[in-house]
C-alpha cells in the first residue's frame, strides 16, 4: 500500500524485509498481464506501492533501495514480455527517481511520441541537466535489466512555489529500445527522452 509518513517521517521502517516481500509479490502480479487501452487516457500507470520511509532517505538503506528498484524493473519486464502483437506499438517505460525513490513509477504509453524540449520553459521552475560523465543507475545498484530496455538518466530541479524549496534529484528512465526509432534524426539520444509520460 502506498503511504506517506506524516507523524513519524524520520523513523526507520520496522521489518523492512516484510515490506520488500510484499513489493516483490506485487511485481509478480504483472506476470502475464498487459493492460487494455483506457477509454479516456493514453496511458496506464503504476506508482511504487510502498511506505515512503522504506525507499527514501534518511530512513532507507542502499540495499533496501536496490531490492525495491529491482522489483520495479521486474514488474516492467513482465509487462513487456506479456505484450500482445496487436499492441506492439505501445511503450513500456520505467522511471526511478533517485535518491528519493517514492516518486518512481512505470507505465504503458499507448501513443508514445518522442520528447521535444520546450524552449520557452522557465528554468526557474524546471531545469534538467544531462550528466557530464557516463553513468548507469543499473550498474551502480547492480540491477538485472533485460537487454530490451535502454537506460537514460539526468538531474532535475523542480520548483512548485516561490515560497517552497525546490525538489532536486535524479530521474532514471528505462524504456524499450525500439523507441529510439522514433527520435528526430537531428537530435542526439541525450536530448530524446520520454519525459512527457513521466511527469512527477
Amino acid at each position: 500500500m502506498r503511504r506517506i509518513s506524516i507523524h513519524r517521517p524520520n523513523a526507520k521502517v520496522r521489518n523492512p524485509g516484510r515490506h520488500i516481500r510484499a513489493l516483490r509479490r506485487w511485481a509478480d502480479e504483472f506476470d502475464g498481464y498487459y493492460p487494455l487501452e483506457p477509454e479516456y487516457w493514453s496511458r496506464a500507470r503504476w506508482k511504487i506501492p510502498v511506505l515512503d520511509r522504506l525507499v527514501s532517505p534518511p530512513t532507507t538503506t542502499l540495499e533496501i533501495q536496490r531490492q525495491c528498484a529491482q522489483c520495479l524493473v521486474d514488474a516492467a519486464t513482465h509487462l513487456v514480455r506479456a505484450k500482445p502483437p496487436e499492441l506492439s506499438h505501445t511503450l513500456v517505460s520505467l522511471a526511478i527517481t533517485w535518491p528519493d525513490m517514492f516518486g518512481s513509477d512505470f507505465l504503458v504509453a499507448f501513443e508514445p511520441k518522442p520528447y521535444r524540449e520546450q524552449p520557452d520553459r522557465d528554468p526557474y521552475w524546471y531545469k534538467r541537466t544531462e550528466f557530464t560523465t557516463p553513468r548507469s543507475l543499473a550498474r551502480e545498484l547492480g540491477l538485472q535489466v533485460p537487454d530490451f530496455f535502454k537506460e537514460q538518466g539526468w538531474t532535475e530541479i523542480v520548483r512548485q512555489d516561490v515560497d517552497i524549496d525546490p525538489i532536486e534529484g535524479e530521474v532514471w528512465n528505462f524504456y524499450e529500445s525500439w523507441f529510439d526509432d522514433l527520435r528526430d534524426t537531428g537530435k542526439s539520444s541525450g536530448e530524446r527522452v520520454i519525459w512527457q509520460f513521466q511527469q512527477h
